[in-house]
């Protein structure tokens, strides 16, 4: 009951914050109403899952959770370098100049454009 509580009152400050346009502070409450209706639910099952199952019932197999873990790991170390590097580039402002340098020459044949995917400045008539 007091999640439901904390949810209804958080869900209602970011009703006015979203009103009053004061968007930042929104984002936080709504964050807080979400993860209060989550817990909430999550109090409302212990001890029991599903009726007649216990959490420690639902659980897989230790070796199974071990595998689990070990693949999450595995999958945060090939993608966290990789999304690093992208919020650097795109947060830097560095993202989207790559075609704009490769194709700025005033010297460039037209072969010279197509084989770097770049098209030539049109003539005019």
């Amino acid at each position: 009951m007091p999640a439901l509580i904390v949810s209804a009152l958080a869900g209602a400050a970011t009703l006015a914050l979203v009103w009053g346009r004061r968007f930042e502070p929104a984002r936080y409450t709504a964050a807080l109403a979400v993860a209060a209706i989550v817990a909430g639910w999550a109090l409302a099952q212990s001890p029991q899952l599903l009726p007649g199952l216990t959490v420690k019932q639902a659980a897989a197999p230790h070796d199974t959770q071990v595998a689990v873990v070990v693949a999450i790991l595995a999958g945060a170390a090939l993608l966290g370098p990789s999304l690093v590097t992208l919020f650097r580039l795109a947060l830097g402002g560095q993202l989207g100049e790559g075609r704009r340098r490769r194709c700025s020459g005033a010297n460039l044949r037209r072969r010279q454009l197509n084989r770097r995917g770049c098209s030539a400045p049109r003539q005019r008539s």
